[in-house]
């Protein structure tokens, strides 16, 4: 069965999402397509890249840090 992501309207005011890079946004909205059920993701940077951001001449692990620091990954 497929499963439907949504992104709650809130995110575009938060405070913390906003600070993030714009790329960095972008990548962690299209995650949200990624992740399992139990909002797993691979440790996969390339793999992610490739899946969210296939066309964009970014470092993966930089953006993910990002979130990460960001506290939203």
């Amino acid at each position: 069965m497929a499963r439907i992501r949504t992104v709650k309207p809130e995110i575009w005011t938060d405070e913390d999402f906003i600070e993030l890079s714009p790329h960095a946004r972008l990548l962690l909205i299209a995650l949200l397509n990624f992740a399992s059920d139990y909002g797993v993701l691979p440790d996969k940077p390339k793999t992610l890249k490739m899946q969210c951001l296939p066309a964009d001449d970014v470092d993966a692990e930089a953006l993910i840090e990002e979130c990460v620091s960001a506290h939203f990954l």
